[in-house]
């Protein structure tokens, strides 16, 4: 079989990237245990899949993110992106306001994060720190994984670098 060459503008190669980059956080969201830098098969499938739907005409970026999920079976339906605000993600929910929200639905977790312009990162308030008797998560591990996830998504929303 020969290999298929594509060719891009900047505009086409930006799509691209963002698509990528917004699909793999959605599969990152829905599996945050898994070390997904250890995943170069899927990256390659990602791509394909991706560079196929661009051939078809298709560029907008939370489209292809969308069709590119739901493409790969067993993948949770997740999607993050600027022009969406919420995202589910089995019982993690980020909402994104003018601050960053993560919760854990049916239990007392969450947290809320948000940026200062003299400040390069992002700040917690409203931080759930009990234990909430619902849920096998501890509170430590649930803040550990909502930093994560606000951080990656403050630095895809471009709050933060």
């Amino acid at each position: 079989m020969q290999p298929q060459f594509h060719a891009y503008n900047s505009d086409g190669l930006w799509r691209l990237e963002r698509a990528f980059g917004a699909a793999l956080k959605a599969l990152k969201v829905s599996d945050p245990f898994r070390d997904w830098s250890k995943e170069s098969r899927l990256r390659t499938v990602l791509t394909e899949k991706l560079l196929s739907l661009m051939d078809a005409g298709i560029t907008d970026p939370d489209e292809l993110q969308k069709r590119i999920l739901e493409a790969m079976p067993g993948v949770p339906r997740c999607t993050l992106s600027a022009r969406q605000s919420k995202a589910v993600t089995g019982e993690l929910l980020i909402e994104v306001v003018d601050e960053i929200i993560v919760s854990l639905s049916g239990t007392s977790y969450s947290v809320t994060y948000y940026k200062r312009e003299t400040c390069p990162r992002l700040i917690g308030k409203r931080i759930s720190d009990r234990n909430d008797p619902r849920s096998s998560m501890t509170a430590t591990r649930f803040l550990a994984l909502a930093w994560r996830l606000a951080n990656d998504t403050a630095r895809e929303l471009g709050w933060i670098a």
